[in-house]
């Protein structure tokens, strides 16, 4: 059964921060790479884990053909109504990943030994990377976006995988993929397009325009830009 933990602390409340006046933003996520996207635009929010089972409800969906655009969604939609359903007053950030790979769905993996597999599977071939949002506003779903990035992984042996695991250690069960390009991961591949802010986890300019309609604003003190 999904239920949330307790609140992350806010942003620190002394510095220059964008707001909606009166709504309160939350992320529905633990992932440090959401955070860091939030925190560098300095948006003031507050973070509350949504814990679902990921892994059921993403083998149901693939075993009903459900698309991995839709499954992404979905999956981000639960995160985020987990949230609303003790939170209404609030405005909530869902959001998901997806990797898809020549018609195979890979979700993050709980072993060294299907990181390694996984890795197995994306080196030397492009894949997909699908990174869905859903917002909720008065408890009730209001807007949702899907982001999608295509990553070519170089061809590597068996020993340099092996080693990039071991150098990134718990880090590689966090994404899909096993990798983070903001860090050793970036040498793992020899192109990509899609945003950077996509491929880390949060589609945040079309977020931040969808903010922007709803009132967010940059507060200084008691003055409004």
């Amino acid at each position: 059964m999904s239920h949330s933990s307790p609140l992350y602390p806010d942003n620190t409340p002394d510095q220059s921060l964008w707001q909606i006046p009166g709504a309160p933003i939350i992320l529905a996520s633990e992932s440090a790479s959401r955070h860091a996207i939030l925190d560098g635009a300095r948006i003031s929010y507050s973070a509350q884990a949504a814990n679902i089972d990921e892994i059921s409800i993403r083998a149901s969906c693939e075993a009903e053909g459900i698309s991995p655009d839709s499954i992404a969604v979905i999956l981000a939609e639960m995160k985020a109504q987990v949230v609303a359903q003790t939170r209404p007053d609030a405005l909530i950030i869902g959001s998901d990943q997806i990797l898809c790979c020549e018609g195979a769905i890979f979700g993050k993996p709980e072993t060294r030994q299907q990181a390694n597999h996984i890795m197995a599977q994306l080196q030397g071939r492009t894949h997909q990377l699908i990174t869905s949002l859903v917002i909720f506003k008065s408890g009730m779903r209001v807007w949702h976006h899907i982001a999608t990035s295509n990553l070519v992984m170089r061809a590597c042996s068996k020993e340099e995988i092996d080693t990039y695991l071991d150098i990134i250690g718990a880090e590689a069960f966090s994404t899909p993929g096993c990798y983070q390009i903001e860090g050793a991961g970036a040498h793992l591949f020899s192109d990509m397009t899609g945003t950077y802010y996509d491929i880390l986890g949060l589609p945040l300019l079309p977020l931040l325009s969808f903010l922007r309609e709803h009132g967010l604003a940059l507060q200084v003190g008691k003055e409004s830009l």
